[in-house]
């Protein structure tokens, strides 16, 4: 018990009071918080291998339910009790909605290489439930065309995890609940033409892999809170914006560990309140011009704009730019101009760098090795906005589908997501799906180039059967990714550096390609070209810092 007696009452209101304002402080310029306050045990439960308790089959403009007791088949199909769901097969026009009235626990609903298309609003409402916690197993898609609502809506509290892909179209926002979002896992790709993602009082992400590559702002939530995982936003507006005033932690920004790269038109990061980088790496680019700031905090008295670890690498325009203060780690704003292309990093230890897409006026930086004496370090680009190339190796490629795989490969390499493998699908002349290899950045050793781009155009085409397709990779394929060719049905691959090219920069491929009889094979299926422009882009993966693995 604090001794508050041994004070004279003329004190006390000045000592209550500073101890209010420590207290209050102290948990945003102290050390990393922990995950576990904002989640259950029920937001990282795998429930793919258990029993359901029905399923739901999709096909076509129906869906059924297979317990009635549950709910109601038809469209919508309404489920109306808790408990865990199967969702399979492909609809146009079918909705699910959750209607659990006594909200007595949680709804699962697992999605199992689901398509569904809307156009008169959310693909998946949960209209009444506790909680509910949308669970990913293969490649899904949420299609909604409607200008209102979104592709995936809750009322209360929504949780995204498990293993597999979620693809989310969206006329306004990509997710959006009235409660918490929470992700914890899956990969997620979200375009939409407002909100990528939306809580109403928070987004806490604790692992996964979300992409929204296309969004007014990339994240709204009452609190926006990233402990681990992989998060890369595209914004034409903000990138992460923490809008409610709602409590002492509402409003805030605090990105304790994993990978957040933002692309932004408006302000990179805005809070209502507070932002606080206690670990991870944030690459953040604002905007160009000075309306808005990379770095926006709230303007109340005990908002704070400080980095405790981590690794930050910011640019935008100088002119409304704030630096971090208060915190425990060194941190600069230098006011120095760049242009397009120009790659941006610092003479300490972390290795990471920045290739800017727009011209800037300043760079924030900060790390646990970065100190007074360190160095920003802005090496010139090439007009394609690429790292610095003697020669872009995708103009020295005569084959246009193969330059466009090395600028694939350039993407990855750039942002540290894995080794230099770019990939196009093309059919009838025509792009129809492309990926990167991001093995690093997924946690997931199976996401190469190839693999990405299978993915990518079997959801484009809306089939697994890639007949007619021809594929064009950066380098020859490993035998994982030469069999998904031969199940895709891919007609023929065009490869540029060989499996030795690939042995030279320190990849495994060559002793599992030895396994492989490609006498097998049918008669011209692998196809080398280009190989001279893929070497120059492995000399620069080499020249990057990069992690083999």
């Amino acid at each position: 018990m604090l001794p508050v007696k041994k004070h004279s009452p003329s004190l006390l209101p000045a000592v209550l009071c500073g101890l209010f304002l420590f207290l209050l402080l102290m948990p945003l310029c102290a050390s990393a918080e922990s995950a576990d306050p904002y989640f259950s045990k029920s937001d990282y439960n795998d429930v793919v291998a258990e029993a359901a308790d029905a399923v739901i089959t999709l096909e076509g403009d129906h869906g059924t339910l297979s317990d009635t007791t549950r709910g109601r088949s038809g469209n919508p199909v309404v489920i109306e009790r808790k408990g865990i769901y199967r969702i399979t097969g492909s609809s146009d026009g079918v909705t699910i909605q959750i209607r659990e009235p006594k909200k007595s626990g949680n709804v699962y609903l697992i999605l199992e290489n689901v398509s569904m298309v809307s156009r008169d609003g959310p693909c998946i409402a949960s209209l009444a439930s506790e909680k509910t916690i949308v669970q990913c197993t293969g490649d899904s898609s949420l299609t909604c065309s409607a200008d209102q609502g979104a592709a995936l809506y809750a009322e209360d509290d929504l949780t995204v995890n498990g293993s597999g892909r979620l693809n989310i179209e969206s006329g306004k926002n990509g997710i959006q609940c009235r409660g918490v979002l929470r992700i914890t896992g899956s990969r997620l790709l979200v375009r939409a033409e407002n909100d990528g993602l939306k809580g109403k009082h928070g987004i806490y992400m604790d692992g996964g892999s979300v992409t929204v590559e296309k969004s007014y702002e990339g994240l709204e939530g009452g609190q926006v809170l990233v402990f681990d995982g992989n998060l890369q936003v595209t914004a034409s507006d903000d990138g992460i914006n923490a809008a409610s005033d709602e409590g002492r932690l509402q409003g805030d920004v605090r990105i304790s560990g994993g990978t957040v790269a933002i692309h932004a038109s408006g302000d990179a990061i805005d809070s209502n309140h507070s932002i606080v980088i206690d670990g991870g790496t944030v690459l953040a680019e604002g905007p160009g011009n000075n309306r808005n700031s990379i770095f926006d905090k709230g303007d109340g008295a005990d908002a704070v704009l400080c980095v405790n670890g981590g690794t930050v690498l910011a640019v935008g325009s100088a002119e409304k730019a704030k630096n971090f203060s208060g915190g425990t780690q060194y941190s600069r704003l230098e006011p120095v101009s760049g242009h397009a292309g120009d790659v941006i990093s610092a003479d300490d230890s972390s290795g990471v760098q920045l290739v800017a897409s727009r011209d800037f006026s300043c760079v924030i930086y900060s790390s646990p090795s970065f100190t007074e004496s360190s160095r920003i370090q802005i090496t010139s680009g090439s007009p394609a906005g690429r790292a610095d190339l003697e020669q872009d190796p995708s103009v020295i490629a005569e084959n246009p589908f193969m330059a466009v795989a090395v600028q694939e490969a350039l993407e990855g390499i750039t942002y540290q997501q894995g080794g230099p493998f770019g990939c196009v699908i093309v059919k009838d002349g025509e792009i129809v799906g492309r990926g990167h290899n991001t093995v690093l950045t997924a946690h997931d050793a199976s996401a190469h180039g190839e693999i990405q781009a299978i993915r990518d155009a079997g959801q484009n085409l809306n089939t697994h059967d890639l007949s007619g397709c021809d594929l064009y990779t950066t380098g020859e394929p490993c035998p994982m990714c030469l069999f998904a060719c031969l199940w895709a049905n891919i007609d023929r691959v065009y490869y540029g550096c060989t499996i030795e090219d690939n042995s030279v920069i320190g990849f495994r491929d060559g002793g599992f390609s030895e396994m492989v009889d490609k006498e097998a094979l049918p008669d011209n299926y692998l196809v080398c070209i280009d190989r001279e422009a893929c070497l120059r882009l492995f000399e620069e993966y080499q020249r990057l810092s990069h992690t083999l693995y």
